[in-house]
């Protein structure tokens, strides 16, 4: 279910699956398995067996696609609560595919100011992944952009 039904739904390429063999999958029945992106990614990846005995595969690590606008909002929000601004979810870019979080639950973003246009490095550490819950930090610095010029 791993590398046919998850990895197209993730949209991060082919995953290889390590599963320990759960024994008999009776109902409730809860293990723990992995997937390997080709890039070297692990993603953590729950599965449950349900009342009719199928397995509900739900990933511990992994911010979809899917999910990507809703934390781009949040991000928006919360810099406006606190420092009274009036960021939209389009000043927010955490890109366009799911993101695989490291071990410490770290995602990038960019956030561009709308007057001058600069971009700010944002990090968000995710702490709960279903309330779509993080905490924020903004860099103090835009980033460096290099002009190139042709001769």
């Amino acid at each position: 279910m791993i590398v046919g039904d998850l990895a197209p739904t993730l949209g991060l390429g082919p995953l290889t699956s390590t599963c320990p063999d759960p024994g008999e999958l009776a109902p409730d029945t809860t293990f723990v398995c992995s997937a390997t992106t080709e890039e070297g990614q692990v993603i953590q990846v729950e599965a449950v067996v349900n009342a009719e005995g199928r397995l509900q595969l739900t990933t511990a690590n992994v911010v979809s696609s899917a999910a990507l606008p809703s934390f781009e909002r949040g991000v928006a929000a919360m810099l406006n609560d606190s420092v009274g601004s009036n960021f939209t979810a389009e000043s927010v870019d955490c890109g366009p595919t799911a993101v695989v979080l490291p071990p410490d639950l770290t995602m990038g973003c960019a956030l561009v100011m709308p007057a001058s246009g600069e971009v700010f490095d944002v990090t968000m550490t995710v702490t709960d992944l279903d309330e779509r819950h993080f905490s924020l930090v903004v860099a103090d610095q835009p980033r460096t952009t290099t002009t190139e010029t042709s001769g």
